[in-house]
């Protein structure tokens, strides 16, 4: 008796935790629907003015090409692609991070248009090509 009672008492448990974490996306989903956000289109030259949580809190710049914009549920991301003194430096900035604090769409268009979701091929090209 005792354990069909544990049973059943932990199939409820699973629901209300799926009910739980269904309520909060749908909560999420209408708040960020309301906030104004950029749009962000890969191919763009992007700068970011970002918190750099390593040490001291600084705002730090980044200008790059951004190869790729992923979205899963409410969370998005992007990576941002440029050449540093002669490295090639690719970065993962968080769409609705609260350490972005600038951002803003550069009017330099490295490439004419653009017909694909993911700019990996950039990575095969010669450095002067992705340096912004």
């Amino acid at each position: 008796m005792a354990s069909t009672w544990c049973r059943n008492n932990r199939s409820i448990e699973k629901i209300f935790v799926k009910v739980y974490i269904m309520v909060l996306d749908k909560i999420s989903q209408k708040l960020l629907k309301t906030a104004n956000y950029r749009k962000i289109v890969p191919g763009d030259v992007i700068r970011i003015q970002y918190v750099n949580k390593l040490g001291f809190w600084k705002s730090k710049r980044f200008n790059g090409i951004c190869i790729k914009l992923a979205s899963k549920g409410n969370s998005k991301n992007f990576v941002l692609r440029n050449v540093v003194s002669n490295i090639p430096v690719e970065v993962l900035f968080f769409y609705h991070s609260n350490l972005l604090i600038g951002f803003q769409n550069l009017p330099i268009r490295k490439f004419k248009k653009l017909k694909r979701s993911k700019l990996y091929f950039i990575r095969n090209l010669k450095l002067n090509r992705s340096k912004v």
